[in-house]
């Protein structure tokens, strides 16, 4: 978990985009303990479905953007 500066949290809290993975990492872990922590009490179910949703965003954006691009680079460049 990287550990932001404050004047970065302030900022990001007064909704400034994530700059850095950094701030991104921190922006995702925040927003996933602000949910849990909105359902208590912490239970295995609640954390394993917020960690399931985590991994259904991360499919969603291989799908819509990485694998995308991946396509064009092997058009550009030619397929392994």
């Amino acid at each position: 978990m990287p550990y932001i500066p404050g004047n970065r949290r302030k900022d990001i809290a007064m909704g400034d985009s994530p700059k850095t993975l950094g701030e991104l990492t921190y922006v995702l872990y925040i927003t996933c303990l602000d949910y849990v922590q909105a359902r208590p009490p912490y239970s295995y179910e609640l954390l394993g479905a917020t960690i399931g949703a985590i991994d259904c965003a991360k499919l969603e954006l291989y799908r819509r953007l990485l694998a995308a691009y991946e396509d064009t680079k092997i058009r550009e460049n030619g397929d392994i």
